[in-house]
């Protein structure tokens, strides 16, 4: 019994060997194994990855590059400002000094002003201007002047030098020298 038993026993592992052979992971007869999985799911799976990832920095390239250009407009747009900065200094410095001249041209017009009329109040002091006078119909200055200097005299009772007389109209215009 022990020597059938050992043949029946070689010729199973002598079958399993040649077996072996041919597929050198030979499964058992009474189960089968799962399906292997392919290799073209992963593959795909990694294309779409790797076409991802392409995409991702492409687009982060793009964004760089739009990053790069808007520091530099950025950059730009900064010293425009400090140059208008500058010139805004410059023009509300110059106000100032209009500003200045301005209020110094103003005291002057008026004092100018206070002056002319003071001169013209000292002016209009010394001119006399008389009305109603039509007993002098004489048109030459120094008959004018004479009369009125006799007006004066006998009328008002003053005495005074007589600059210069005309006629104005019916009214007698003359001015009295300054002493």
């Amino acid at each position: 019994m022990y020597s059938e038993e050992s043949t029946d026993e070689n010729n199973k592992r002598r079958r399993v060997y040649e077996e072996d052979e041919d597929t050198p992971f030979g499964g058992s007869r009474k189960t089968q194994r799962t399906p292997t999985k392919t290799n073209k799911n992963r593959e795909d799976k990694m294309d779409k990855l790797m076409n991802m990832m392409i995409e991702l920095n492409a687009e982060i390239k793009n964004m760089n590059t739009e990053m790069k250009e808007m520091r530099k407009d950025q950059k730009e747009y900064r010293e425009e400002i400090k140059i208008l900065k500058e010139q805004n200094e410059i023009l509300k410095e110059k106000y100032k000094e209009t500003e200045k001249e301005n209020e110094q041209i103003k005291k002057e017009l008026h004092n100018i002003k206070k002056n002319i009329e003071w001169m013209e109040k000292e002016k209009n002091e010394k001119n006399v201007v008389v009305t109603g006078l039509s007993l002098i119909e004489k048109t030459e200055p120094y008959k004018l002047k004479e009369e009125m200097d006799k007006f004066l005299a006998q009328q008002l009772q003053v005495q005074a030098e007589i600059e210069t007389a005309r006629k104005i109209g019916i009214d007698m215009y003359y001015k009295i020298k300054e002493n």
